[in-house]
């Protein structure tokens, strides 16, 4: 039921998807277009996309409301479909289709990660960066602390792909609780202003804040301007991400047990 999930998403979201692939070749011609970091002489690929691609708008608003209106219908479609209520007639059934709108959340936040890096790194090459140097801080850091830069790229994109499931999954709860689309975008879309508002505000802040934690290029080591900061790592991030997915994907199956599928019938 998973495959068929999948192929079911990505054939029913294929506009959505053609335009949300459009803002982000758009946005990642825009990001080099204004790319200005005064930290690095002579940037690379490598460069430029650690340091666009984990910049606050980006990992805070940007790609946490493109990816939610990729999936927050996910669930709320299928339940307006008349034969909804004979699938889910036994706990078994709605256990599996629980879990198979679950899995397409990290499906969704695969291909959504994996087709940006590449719209990034594309870009960076057209534009004539080397693609020999690391010189970005966040590379220069975690060399110190020997790390390869290959390893931290991996890292950031790990943290992208695992914090959007985990994001994904809250909006999948928020929408069977407000039974609207629309309510839990904005909401969705609502809190990472907020949550830029708390960047801008104090930024010792972020580490309590679900869309921070994506800002990779914030964490320690890679980031070593605030001391306040210093416990911001890799590892908080990931143990926080992994409790907010758990939770959100509890508290959606409270909310499908408790689904009156008799009377959608």
């Amino acid at each position: 039921m998973i495959t068929f999930d999948v192929v079911l998403f990505i054939i029913r979201n294929w506009t959505r998807l053609l335009i949300v692939y459009s803002l982000l070749v758009t946005f990642s011609i825009l990001s080099f277009l204004f790319f200005d970091d005064a930290e690095i002489k002579n940037p690379s690929v490598w460069d430029f996309f650690i340091s666009t691609f984990t910049h606050q708008f980006v990992s805070m608003i940007f790609f946490p409301a493109l990816y939610s209106l990729l999936i927050v219908d996910l669930a709320l479609h299928d339940l307006m479909e008349n034969y909804t209520p004979m699938i889910l007639a036994r706990v078994s059934s709605r256990m599996s289709w629980y879990t198979a709108k679950v899995s397409t959340l990290f499906y969704a936040a695969f291909l959504f990660v994996v087709g940006a890096v590449i719209l990034w790194l594309t870009v960076g090459s057209l534009k004539g960066l080397p693609w020999d140097s690391f010189a970005h801080p966040a590379f220069q850091y975690g060399e110190q602390n020997g790390q390869s830069p290959w390893l931290i790229i991996f890292l950031m994109i790990i943290i992208y792909i695992g914090g959007l499931t985990a994001i994904g999954s809250l909006v999948l709860w928020l929408s069977l609780w407000l039974r609207s689309s629309i309510l839990t975008w904005l909401a969705l879309v609502s809190s990472t202003v907020v949550s830029m508002m708390i960047y801008n505000a104090a930024p010792p802040l972020i580490i309590w804040v679900p869309f921070a934690q994506l800002m990779f290029k914030m964490h320690f080591p890679y980031y070593q301007g605030d001391p306040d900061l210093y416990h911001f790592t890799v590892g908080w991030s990931g143990l926080y991400l992994l409790a907010l997915f758990l939770l959100s994907v509890i508290l959606g199956w409270i909310q499908i047990r408790r689904l009156d599928l008799i009377k959608k019938a």
